[in-house]
């Protein structure tokens, strides 16, 4: 399960491995609410195939130093400055296609790609405000003969926590309600039929716009490490950021996101400092 649910969607197409492409893997994965153990053995499952593959079929076996939260993981999570997430978030208000209405899910919800792709009418309570999360889409490869086939399934979110309601500000319910064009309430938000759009060529839309926007080129989930960081610079409470992001606990949140820049940190000393001297 973990091989066709997790390593074949990310490297199943791929001969080379690239050490970044693992390393981009584990804090992805991390930031999805897995535990460091659960990571671990994926990388190690990774490595075994890799390794059988260079031995039986003359395949490269790189080798990788990978590191894992804690310290190091705020290094590698990619935000969008504050200018930037303005110009992204400016175009999909206004923009007339369904499809750009996912990135704004991303920007105002933090949800996940597989969240967003996922997400149908029925989840939606427009009236109220409101949406659940209750499936995720996945792309994963599937043998028929002896070629491999990309497919997307539709499955229940790996947590229960992940399962949640999140409230919609009203400019995004007002996009929602202006580029809903189907009454089927199974249809999917970001198609407005039956059929949903694939991770992947959702993800691929989401780099052209990116590039249609002089933006720089970062991945579908740093919409939502640039929600949470907001919502973490603007002291928002710790518990509700948690569960709006659908973590498990509140540590994955604060490992993820809260780190105290020198700024900050000079500020608190200052404020130790002024404290002590006043008294």
């Amino acid at each position: 399960m973990c091989v066709e649910t997790h390593l074949i969607p990310v490297f199943g197409s791929k001969f080379l491995i690239k050490e970044a492409e693992v390393q981009d893997f584990v804090f992805a994965k991390c930031g999805d609410g897995c535990s460091i153990c659960t990571v671990k053995q994926m990388v190690g499952i990774l490595k075994m195939i890799v390794k059988y593959a260079s031995k039986h079929a003359g395949w490269p076996y790189p080798l990788w130093e990978i590191r894992y939260p804690r310290g190091e993981t705020h290094r590698r999570i990619q935000l969008f400055t504050e200018n930037q997430q303005k110009r992204l978030l400016s175009y999909v208000i206004n923009d007339k296609s369904a499809l750009s209405l996912g990135i704004f899910l991303a920007l105002c919800t933090g949800m996940r790609i597989g969240e967003v792709c996922a997400l149908r009418w029925k989840d939606l309570n427009l009236s109220e405000g409101s949406l659940f999360v209750s499936s995720t889409l996945s792309a994963i490869f599937v043998k028929e003969g002896k070629t491999w086939m990309s497919k997307n399934v539709l499955s229940s979110p790996k947590t229960l926590t992940s399962k949640r309601e999140i409230p919609l500000i009203p400019q995004l319910v007002d996009a929602l309600k202006r580029r809903r064009t189907s009454d089927d309430e199974y249809a999917f938000v970001l198609t407005n039929s039956r059929k949903p759009v694939g991770v992947r060529c959702y993800r691929n839309y989401y780099y052209h716009l990116l590039m249609r926007l002089n933006l720089p080129k970062k991945n579908f989930h740093s919409l939502r490490h640039t929600f949470a960081t907001r919502c973490i610079e603007n002291k928002y409470d710790l518990k509700t950021i948690s569960t709006l992001l659908g973590h498990s606990r509140t540590s994955i949140t604060l490992d993820l996101y809260v780190h105290p820049n020198t700024m900050q940190k000079r500020r608190c000393l200052q404020q130790m400092y002024s404290s002590l001297m006043k008294s």
